[in-house]
């Protein structure tokens, strides 16, 4: 699975534009190891916001994720650094020679990227950190105890 940063990709023509998507560019260098997690379709709500998070201070509207399962490339397994066991365990790169690589994993991805891809929306993670908080999941507990008041995710917490 892949978290993207765009919400609609309904106007994606092209491999490459999908390439330049998923996998873009960090520091103006191709990104060839992007980040990945190799997770059940049924733990994707727990990875996206897990992932969300553990790195952005406010939460999204909604979170696009991409399923790249079955798809023939090179992943390595590294250490995620999220705060969530899950997601630092679930952690891979892509290992792409180029961004040639990249381009043709996308074009063989367009093909089917309507039934490969997911929207993971705000109300979807506002339930999952909920019911994580409800049980006394300490994991959850540590997140919600470094929260700055009056962020975008604290403020989603108390809605719930």
């Amino acid at each position: 699975m892949r978290v993207l940063r765009r919400r609609s990709l309904a106007d994606i023509e092209t491999p490459q534009e999908l390439a330049d998507i998923c996998f873009p560019a960090r520091g103006g260098a191709p990104d060839l190891s992007p980040s990945l997690y190799e997770v059940s379709s049924e733990q994707r709500i727990q990875a996206s916001t897990e992932h969300a998070a553990s790195f952005l201070r406010d939460p999204v509207t909604s979170t696009r994720v991409v399923d790249l399962a079955d798809f023939s490339f090179p992943i390595r397994r590294t250490l995620g650094r999220t705060q969530f066991l899950l997601t630092r365990s679930a952690h891979r790169e892509g290992i792409f020679a180029d961004v040639e690589a990249q381009v043709d994993l996308a074009g063989r991805l367009l093909a089917q990227l309507p039934e490969r891809t997911s929207v993971i929306t705000k109300e979807e993670s506002r339930e999952y950190i909920r019911k994580r908080l409800a049980v006394g999941d300490d994991e959850w507990k540590d997140w919600l105890e470094v929260l700055t008041e009056g962020s975008g995710w604290s403020k989603l917490i108390q809605r719930s």
